[in-house]
């Protein structure tokens, strides 16, 4: 289940419109050097997530959720992966991430 702080937030990002979603989308806005963060879903197969970061760019990476969980949350089919390209959006999830693995 995707923690309602995490998805509060992104609510915001998504109306911002500072989200990229999908592996195509996600790897053309890191080839531009527009994502400050990455999500991955916990069942985003590993050869897809190295074709998201080839690029070998230093971006904070983060795995949480489902492909369906992040779908349904956004509204979509399957979502894998998800580009936050905003740094102080980033940072705000970062934290919040953080503080709920200290718990």
């Amino acid at each position: 289940m995707l923690p309602p702080e995490i998805t509060n937030l992104l609510g915001l990002v998504r109306r911002a419109r500072k989200i990229v979603l999908g592996t195509e989308s996600v790897r053309r806005e890191l080839m531009r050097q527009n994502v400050e963060l990455l999500i991955f879903a916990e069942d985003f197969s590993a050869s897809s997530r190295r074709q998201v970061t080839l690029t070998g760019l230093k971006i904070p990476e983060v795995t949480l959720g489902t492909k369906e969980e992040w779908g349904e949350f956004l509204g979509k089919k399957d979502i894998g992966v998800l580009g936050v390209m905003d740094r102080h959006f980033a940072e705000g999830i970062l934290k919040k991430i953080e503080a709920k693995n200290q718990l």
